[in-house]
């Protein structure tokens, strides 16, 4: 892990910016961003997102955004390249963004798809109160799970 280091989104550039994007709609097909929605996004009040680089790649990025109106905060994505998984790169994200999303808030929550089956993974940083909260365009149960403070 020592080649690898975590940067936030707070200060990245456009480029790097677009090739997340470009990441990010490779790596999830059913949920497509434009270039526009992408950087608006990331413009906008309180998001939160840290990626990591290796040997001059992104292997990883972690992101969420503060629900309006609400104490609470929405993480929407994690993503680590499949060469990378294994080595812990997840754990670092996710304990980043919590650390950083619970400065501003006491409750973060997030939703997966069935596909991905991530309760357990996630009930290991201490996301709880799994409950099926309605389903995806493609019929796919969205889970729900959240960590309080």
């Amino acid at each position: 892990m020592n080649s690898v280091k975590v940067h936030s989104f707070s200060n990245i550039t456009t480029q790097k910016l677009s090739r997340i994007c470009h990441i990010y709609n490779d790596n999830f097909p059913t949920s497509q961003w434009s270039e526009s929605h992408f950087y608006s996004y990331f413009k906008s009040d309180l998001p939160i997102g840290y990626f990591l680089m290796a040997h001059g790649k992104i292997v990883g990025f972690i992101w969420g955004k503060k629900k309006e109106g609400e104490n609470s905060f929405n993480l929407a994505t994690l993503w680590v390249d499949s060469a990378h998984r294994g080595n812990g790169f997840a754990s670092l994200l996710i304990q980043n963004f919590l650390e950083a999303a619970f400065r501003v808030s006491n409750k973060i929550y997030l939703h997966f798809r069935d596909s991905n089956d991530l309760k357990h993974f996630y009930s290991r940083f201490g996301f709880a109160n799994h409950i099926i909260d309605g389903y995806y365009k493609n019929g796919e149960p969205k889970h729900y799970m959240e960590i309080v403070k």
